[in-house]
């Protein structure tokens, strides 16, 4: 896969390397495992090459971060099983890098501090049995006392993944954000899959462009009113 410390991403039409000091402007456009392959690897990314993946994802948050410090940033959490809700966080993520700071976590790599660090959150997991995976509940259940009361009021937006339904993930996880007493900002997304055998809800998932496009524009409209200031 090459080196992941040399992972290079595109400013503007230019490839530059970000751990050289690069700064990249505000209408640098990250590009994405299974969209654009811009990150100057040996081999281009797949989702579930995790290490690979946790490496553009540092290098995006630094870099972001460390050129916009005077923005608020975004925390995009996500979990994925068989990559639609991947798909969806990574999107999303896309579309809101162009409008201001964004961080893009794993969820079993965020900690408090990242959520007391960050101005806005965009929770994005599957639905598994009518419930959020385990894996976004573990960060719920890790999470939730050392930032109650300390992030009361700050906007969030909620997308799920699911088969057919995905109420029952909202429900749990707007609950829990009630509990922070966190602004929602949007109506949850429920993007539906169809996958009703074993065969197809164990599939790897491959969404179209018509279908992230909601996610783009729940980005878009995220990270840009935080810029703004309107939340």
């Amino acid at each position: 896969m090459g080196d992941p410390a040399r992972v290079e991403v595109l400013f503007s039409g230019e490839s530059q390397n970000p751990g050289a000091g690069a700064v990249p402007s505000r209408s640098w456009t990250p590009a994405f495992a299974g969209e654009r392959h811009a990150y100057g690897l040996s081999a281009p990314l797949q989702f579930g090459e995790v290490r690979v993946r946790k490496a553009v994802d540092h290098v995006w948050k630094h870099a972001t971060s460390s050129a916009m410090t005077d923005l608020p940033t975004l925390l995009i959490v996500w979990h994925s099983r068989t990559g639609a809700a991947e798909a969806m966080a990574r999107a999303a993520a896309d579309a809101a890098a162009g409008e201001g700071a964004v961080s893009l976590l794993m969820a079993e790599e965020v900690q408090p501090d990242d959520l007391l660090g960050a101005d806005g959150y965009l929770f994005v997991c599957p639905e598994n049995l009518a419930s959020m995976t385990g894996a976004m509940k573990e960060l719920f259940d890790r999470c939730y006392y050392p930032v109650l009361g300390l992030i009361e009021g700050r906007p969030y937006a909620l997308m799920v993944a699911a088969g057919s339904d995905g109420s029952g993930a909202v429900r749990q996880i707007e609950r829990i954000a009630t509990g922070w007493r966190l602004k929602r900002i949007a109506d949850s997304l429920i993007l539906c899959t169809h996958a009703q055998t074993a065969e197809q809800i164990a599939a790897r998932k491959q969404l179209t462009d018509a279908e992230l496009q909601p996610c783009r524009a729940l980005g878009t409209m995220f990270g840009a009113g935080l810029a703004m200031g309107v939340f």
